[in-house]
C-alpha cells in the first residue's frame, strides 16, 4: 500500500511537461507490444503468399475493331432489301483482347427468324483490305481502317497458325432444305439443357440455334498487328427473292419479319478429349 501511495505521490509531484512525457512513454511502450506481434503476422503472411503464389488465369474479352470498345460492336440495321434477286452479306469487324491465352472458343448464339447464315474469319487491318470499320473512339475517332480476311495457314518462324475457322451447328434441325433452324429437343436430348420449360409453347424460329469454333490459336503480332487482339469478321449472310412462292418464304430474308437475337461469347479452350461437338454449349 505504502509502495502504491509513493508512486502516485511521485507522479503528483511531476510537473505538467513532465506528466506529459510520461503518457506519451506509456503509449508508444503500448503501441511497440501492439507492434511487434502484428509486423510478425504480416511477414508470414507475406511469406505465405510468396510461396503459395499462382499464375493468374488468362483474361478473355470481348472488344470491337481497331482500339475500340464492345459496346461498338453493332448488328442491327442490316437492311436485306435488295432490287434483284441473289445471295447478299454484310461484314462486321469484331476483336478478342487475349493477353495471356493461346487458345480460345467462340460460340455464336442465334435465332432464325430471319434465315441468315453465318460464317467466321480471321482478319488484319489491311490498306488493301475489303472490308470497311469507322473507328468510334479515340483520336482517331471517324477514320475508316481497311480490314482483310485471312485464310489457310500463316508461318511466322517456325510457329504456323491456321487461320480458317469452322462454325459447327451443335443442336441443328433441318427447317427445309435450304435452312437449319435449332432445335430444343436436340439441346435437351445431348446436353441435358432447355431454353423453355416443358410444355411451354413458342415459335420454332425462336429456338437458338449454337455454333462454336474451338481451339482458335492466338495470332502474334506478326500475323494482325496487334500484341492483345485477335481481330474477326462476322459475315452474315442472306437471300433475296422479291417474289417467293408459298412457303419459299421462310427461305428468304424480308425486312419486316422479327428481330433476331445473337450472341457472341469467348472462353479459354479446355481439352475435350473428342471433336469438341459433345461438350456443353
Amino acid at each position: 500500500m505504502s509502495e502504491k501511495k509513493s508512486i502516485q505521490e511521485r507522479i503528483s509531484s511531476l510537473s505538467k511537461t513532465q506528466k506529459v512525457q510520461l503518457v506519451i512513454a506509456a503509449t508508444f511502450t503500448v503501441a511497440s507490444v501492439v507492434a511487434a506481434p502484428s509486423l510478425a503476422w504480416f511477414s508470414y503472411q507475406s511469406k505465405v503468399e510468396t510461396m503459395s503464389y499462382v499464375n493468374d488465369p488468362p483474361s478473355l474479352s470481348l472488344a470491337a475493331g481497331h482500339q475500340d470498345s464492345v459496346q461498338f460492336f453493332d448488328l442491327k440495321n442490316i437492311d436485306v432489301k435488295r432490287e434483284t434477286d441473289g445471295s447478299y452479306y454484310h461484314d462486321f469487324v469484331f476483336s478478342v483482347e487475349t493477353e495471356k491465352s493461346h487458345e480460345y472458343d467462340l460460340q455464336l448464339v442465334h435465332t432464325t427468324n430471319i434465315p441468315f447464315v453465318y460464317e467466321l474469319y480471321r482478319a488484319k487491318e489491311d490498306t488493301n483490305g475489303t472490308v470497311s470499320y469507322e473507328i468510334q473512339e479515340g483520336n482517331d475517332k471517324g477514320t475508316t481502317v481497311k480490314y482483310q480476311t485471312l485464310t489457310g495457314n500463316l508461318t511466322d518462324g517456325d510457329v504456323t497458325i491456321k487461320q480458317d475457322i469452322t462454325l459447327t451447328n451443335l443442336n441443328p434441325e433441318n427447317a427445309s432444305a435450304a435452312r437449319e433452324v435449332g432445335s430444343e429437343s436436340v439441346l435437351y436430348s445431348t446436353y441435358n439443357r432447355r431454353n423453355y420449360e416443358s410444355g411451354e409453347k413458342y415459335d420454332k424460329y425462336v429456338e437458338p440455334l449454337y455454333s462454336v469454333a474451338r481451339h482458335i490459336q492466338t495470332n502474334g503480332i506478326g500475323f494482325d498487328g496487334s500484341e492483345d487482339r485477335d481481330y474477326f469478321v462476322l459475315r452474315v449472310k442472306w437471300k433475296v427473292k422479291n417474289e417467293p412462292q408459298n412457303s419459299e418464304y421462310w427461305d428468304y430474308a424480308f425486312n419486316n419479319k422479327e428481330t433476331d437475337i445473337v450472341y457472341i461469347t469467348v472462353k479459354e479452350s479446355a481439352d475435350l478429349g473428342n471433336t469438341g461437338n459433345n461438350a456443353e454449349p
